[in-house]
């Protein structure tokens, strides 16, 4: 079993680079990813920036979901390719608590594998 510390190293490093190496899968338990981690780790990196993912606002071009912070809760701007390299809005969620909207957005946009990783949102 691995120590929850290295997990929640895991869960940031995914929820930042939305990928793990070759080593750090190695670490996951039986190759799955929490997802509930990966959730507090996203709320950290809003607590900071106001924005998930940091780099990214709502004028830029992107495929999938964009976290805004509003007090203690978020809103998510949902976008889609619509042409070749053209994205346009298609949905925006308002959640009354931060942590049911990254639930949501991270239920949403990684699924229950990404990059073939395995998360377990139970």
């Amino acid at each position: 079993m691995i120590k929850q510390t290295d997990q929640t190293h895991l869960a940031q490093k995914f929820a930042l680079n939305w990928h793990l190496d070759v080593n750090d899968r190695q670490e996951l338990s039986d190759g799955v990813l929490n997802g509930k981690l990966v959730c507090e780790e996203i709320i950290k990196i809003l607590d900071e920036n106001g924005w998930y993912p940091a780099a990214w606002k709502p004028d830029m071009d992107f495929d999938g979901g964009l976290i805004q912070k509003m007090g203690s809760g978020c809103k998510i701007h949902w976008k889609a390719e619509i042409g070749v390299m053209r994205y346009a809005l298609v949905e925006v969620e308002d959640f009354k608590f931060i942590e049911d909207g990254v639930s949501s957005f991270a239920n949403r946009f990684f699924g229950s594998e990404f990059d073939d990783i395995k998360i377990d949102w139970s």
